[in-house]
């Protein structure tokens, strides 16, 4: 999930009675549950290594024993730097409690969207796939935002804040790719909040751990509920193929889109490429499989080209990454073949498109004895089979 959701359900967890009585209590479990994505770092390595490395060892087992330990030390330490002329020790035992469950609300939202999360890192480097919520969920936003900010706004300058980060989140929402209907529970939503606020003002802040703890247990509900309609719509899914005659299904993602839980994204992979589809819910719910040449994609073939662009160093990140890899391939005037590595997850739009997310690129020569090495050697002048250029 995207960081902004990491940090309000561990504020949320910490304003509840989880926290009650822990100095420093809401911030460890905050800064606890962004800790795991200290692995972002490597994007300075280039975008590749973020591939490689993101979500992997501290997602995994060591970092989800070390992170909290040393995020604890750093907590201890600042509190007795910011308490130099006394006062009582830390409960360092709560403190750390609630630092290991902070962390673990990281992988487990991670673990929720299509992007993957590898959750035995270094031991293993498999990915795992929830399919449940989209990675920037704006209804989790809204939830535990509004009630961190009835609970947190008793001066202009908290109310200030709170209004520059609702401004944040909604020029995402609402100038993203989601329905308008959603933009509209968006814009209600702000608007109930600043009703809430002004009509309740200090009632807000008395009963800020009540309405935290509620607007807690709301979304856990909201979590529950998308993932079992996530395996709900999975075994539909699987069902209505078979009916179809598509298959046998080797792996399928049922993914959510931007704000609406009422719709999916579907690729099913088979035995020769992939099939995309949508399923909706309205209210019952219906496949509807794409035709034509944006409904397919062919799995990558084992000619020698598209094995020389997958093994690449300079995307081994993205190919390990990618979870329905597909090739587009064309040949260039310098008798180099240009390849593309796509994502079917993120990439359903027709052959050619834009490049963006879930794409890269290398240069390859137009190996002899492959079709394009033939085109190639023609247009140079020569023949690999004897014929005539």
């Amino acid at each position: 999930m995207d960081p902004l959701a990491h940090t309000l359900v561990g504020a949320a967890l910490g304003r509840t009675r989880l926290g009650h009585g822990v100095p420093y209590a809401t911030v460890t479990l905050a800064l606890a549950a962004n800790a795991p994505d200290v692995d972002a770092l490597v994007y300075f390595a280039g975008e590749d290594a973020g591939f490689h490395w993101r979500r992997g060892w501290s997602h995994g087992p060591i970092g989800l024993v070390v992170l909290p330990v040393v995020l604890v030390l750093a907590v201890t330490v600042w509190s007795r730097w910011r308490r130099r002329d006394g006062g009582g020790p830390l409960p360092v035992g709560r403190l750390t409690a609630l630092a290991y469950l902070g962390a673990l609300t990281h992988p487990a939202l991670d673990w929720l969207n299509t992007y993957g999360i590898r959750l035995l890192s270094p031991f293993s480097r498999r990915w795992y796939y929830g399919d449940t919520l989209f990675i920037v969920d704006p209804w989790l936003w809204l939830t535990l935002g509004g009630a961190l900010f009835l609970a947190h706004s008793a001066t202009v300058r908290g109310v200030a804040g709170w209004a520059a980060l609702g401004l944040a989140a909604s020029f995402l929402v609402l100038g993203g790719p989601a329905p308008l209907v959603a933009k509209a529970l968006w814009i209600a939503g702000l608007a109930a909040l600043a009703l809430a606020r002004v009509s309740a003002r200090d009632g807000c802040r008395q009963r800020g751990a009540a309405i935290v703890t509620v607007a807690a247990a709301a979304a856990g509900v909201y979590v529950v509920a998308m993932l079992l309609s996530a395996v709900y719509a999975r075994g539909y899914v699987l069902a209505e193929l078979s009916r179809r005659g598509v298959g046998p299904v080797e792996a399928l993602m049922v993914g959510p889109v931007p704000a609406t839980p009422f719709r999916r994204e579907v690729v099913a992979q088979t035995s020769d490429g992939y099939r995309f589809g949508v399923l909706r819910f309205d209210p019952a719910p219906r496949l509807d499989l794409i035709e034509g040449e944006r409904g397919f994609r062919p799995k990558p073939a084992a000619d020698p080209l598209t094995r020389a662009a997958l093994a690449d160093p300079t995307i081994r990140g993205f190919a390990g990454w990618a979870r329905f890899p597909y090739v587009e391939t064309e040949l260039l005037q310098d008798g180099r073949a240009q390849v593309w590595v796509l994502d079917a997850r993120y990439l359903q739009g027709p052959p050619g498109g834009g490049r963006s997310f879930g794409a890269a690129r290398v240069f390859v020569p137009a190996l002899p004895g492959t079709a394009l090495g033939i085109v190639a050697e023609r247009a140079a002048g020569g023949s690999s089979d004897g014929a005539p250029p």
